[in-house]
């Protein structure tokens, strides 16, 4: 009998089942998932021990997987563990390793880790996948031209200029940094033979035998708010947002107007910004930080979506004030919390705040033309005068 890890596969299939209620699915030998369709489907899979250790008694040599749905199991899968340390880092301030080391961790390729979850009850979930550009196309321009002269080729009938331009293209092609995975996909579990290594899947930190932990919430934050999650991870990968500078042309902020109220108040505005900082202003309104980002206390995804740049805020939550599309400076946000946008109050209050007075302003003086004309002798009687005691006559 076949022995994985020091334990016959049928037992590991038969522990799987009693043990943590997994719906297991066989996989053929030097393979990485299941062939054929319905194995995600009740009656493709398999969820009674006795059955599930017959099986693999029978085909020692098979791999096994779990279907995740009907598992209520989902995963997080590191596909490049730098960048997904990173990621995690700016956008949620979550330490990815120790993520690992509490949670049930499962090892195949060596430059790659899996950790286990169980979905909490009630909710659903999806499989999601991030992924960034090669870091040698940040456009993916190299790899759009040499997928289109193999397209051309393989129109053309040159099946091998075709081989030759996707061997070209491969180099430049996108790579998953994670995946988020749920639903009817299949994880490979131990002792499973990984086709690559030739080595049997292994777990790092085993489950307990009460069972899988839930999903974190900062996990399920990031499920059910993906699409602004992953606008977010897109957004930090350095070689495109490197890329995207050097393409774009310096924007140069419009000149804010000065308010009517006073001739000095622009300097009350540069001032209030030298000796205010964005952070303070926005903690005090229940703004929180999340590594690199903060979180609006409106938001209803639980996703930071505030990056601070040089002293500029600018926010992503579309339930957040500051959302106007600008990079907001510290008087910004000032106007914006604290007075509702109004620019003249806000300006009064710094001032106040910084201890300086702005002076009224002078009306200018008005052209020749529109001077009042003085009386002439033959104007009536009292017209265009008043009485000695003030009052105009009737």
């Amino acid at each position: 009998m076949t022995e994985r890890n020091g334990m016959p596969v049928s037992a590991w299939a038969r522990r799987y089942i009693e043990t943590f209620g997994l719906a297991l699915v066989p996989i053929e030998p030097g393979e990485k998932g299941p062939k054929g369709k319905g194995w995600n489907q009740p009656g493709g899979y398999i969820t009674d021990a006795q059955a599930a250790e017959a099986f693999w008694q029978d085909n020692p040599s098979h791999n096994l997987g779990v279907v995740l749905g009907p598992s209520r199991v989902c995963s997080l899968d590191v596909d490049d563990v730098e960048w997904t340390r990173f990621v995690l880092r700016e956008q949620l301030g979550m330490d990815l390793d120790a993520l690992a080391e509490a949670h049930p961790t499962v090892v195949g390729n060596p430059a790659r880790f899996r950790v286990l979850f169980r979905v909490p009850d009630g909710i659903d979930l999806n499989r999601h996948s991030l992924s960034w550009p090669n870091q040698s196309d940040p456009d993916g321009s190299i790899w759009k031209g040499l997928m289109a002269q193999a397209k051309a080729a393989k129109d053309a009938g040159d099946l091998e200029r075709e081989a030759v331009m996707r061997a070209a293209a491969d180099p430049f092609k996108k790579f998953t940094v994670l995946e988020l995975r749920a639903g009817l996909v299949q994880d490979v579990m131990p002792p499973s033979i990984h086709p690559g290594t030739g080595k049997p899947y292994t777990w790092r930190n085993p489950p307990k035998p009460e069972g899988l932990p839930d999903l974190p919430s900062d996990l399920l934050a990031i499920w059910q708010g993906w699409d602004e999650f992953k606008r977010g991870a897109e957004a930090v990968c350095p070689w495109v947002s490197s890329a995207a500078s050097m393409a774009k042309p310096a924007v140069t902020e419009p000149h804010r107007p000065a308010p009517r109220s006073g001739r000095e108040l622009p300097k009350v505005i540069e001032e209030f910004n030298r000796s205010h900082d964005i952070e303070s202003l926005i903690t005090a309104h229940g703004y929180t930080r999340h590594g690199a980002k903060w979180l609006c206390p409106h938001s209803s995804s639980g996703l930071p979506g505030i990056t601070i740049t040089d002293g500029k805020l600018y926010s992503h939550h579309s339930s957040d004030p500051l959302a106007n599309g600008h990079q907001n400076d510290a008087f910004d946000v000032f106007c914006v919390l604290e007075h509702g946008g109004d620019v003249q109050a806000a300006t009064r209050a710094a001032a106040r705040i910084l201890g300086l007075n702005a002076p009224v302003r002078v009306p200018a003086q008005p052209p020749v033309g529109e001077l009042p004309r003085a009386p002439s002798d033959d104007s009536e009687p009292g017209a265009g005068r008043s009485s000695g005691n003030g009052a105009r006559g009737g």
